[in-house]
């Protein structure tokens, strides 16, 4: 089965918005948090950097959103968050650490 159909439909939205933005191939989906409905993470394809955003409890097309230094395999760094990130704000931060990395 597959754990994104059972996402919050704001996630499935964004992860097909950035399928569609930046394509397939362009960055790794990562569900660490498969227990949660609202959470996905977009990786950089080195491994360095990862958005987790969060759906739970926002209007439409705003995240809690972790930019995360993911570098270190035994721990992870949170580098910036922002409270209530527009999709704008996120597609930025994919731009910048995740797509051109």
């Amino acid at each position: 089965m597959n754990l994104i159909s059972q996402k919050d439909p704001a996630v499935r939205d964004l992860i097909d918005h950035f399928m569609s933005l930046f394509g397939p191939g362009s960055f790794t989906l990562r569900d660490y948090w498969d227990g949660d409905a609202c959470a996905i993470g977009f990786e950089s394809l080195n491994q360095r950097q990862l958005i987790y955003v969060n759906s739970f409890n926002r209007r439409p097309f705003h995240y809690y959103v972790d930019l995360e230094d993911v570098s270190n395999s035994h721990s992870y760094s949170v580098i910036q968050n922002i409270e209530n990130a527009s999709i704008a704000q996120v597609e930025e931060l994919m731009r910048r650490y995740i797509i051109e990395h």
